[in-house]
């Protein structure tokens, strides 16, 4: 754990997240400022910096992870597709120093464009989308 890391203190709940699930070692929670809607984060909870460092075995655990929560978002939300990603350092816009995935749904009516900008939801929209997505 690293006391200055946001996502830490997500994963030891000293921050409200809007979690939709977990495993042992990472947990699944709702973009605050989601490219798309039902865009997911999920986070390692080890303190790794980026991917780099990451254990064979949580990769192996986190990617099945990445797997299944990618499947109940296509089937809640019907999504077409997903851009599944991770940045490593800071060339690559990774702004939280702390290995997570990014799950971001993609709709044939708005397709990827590399300028897509985040939005804003409040909290009633992320308590319903937090509801139909939950898994546990």
């Amino acid at each position: 754990m690293n006391e200055k890391c946001i996502f830490c203190d997500i994963v030891n709940s000293k921050i409200k997240s809007y979690k939709i699930d977990e495993t042992k070692n990472f947990i699944a929670i709702l973009d605050l400022f989601p490219i798309e809607y039902g865009h997911t984060l999920v986070i390692s909870k080890k303190h790794y910096q980026n991917f780099l460092e990451v254990s064979k075995d949580d990769l192996n655990e986190g990617i099945q992870f990445v797997a299944k929560i990618s499947k109940e978002i296509q089937k809640k939300i019907h999504c077409d597709g997903f851009n599944i990603t991770t940045n490593i350092n800071k060339c690559a816009n990774q702004i939280i120093f702390h290995f997570h995935w990014h799950i971001i749904p993609r709709y044939n009516k708005n397709p990827y464009k590399q300028e897509n900008k985040r939005t804003k939801m409040d909290k009633n929209d992320f308590l319903k989308l937090q509801e139909k997505l939950k898994c546990f």
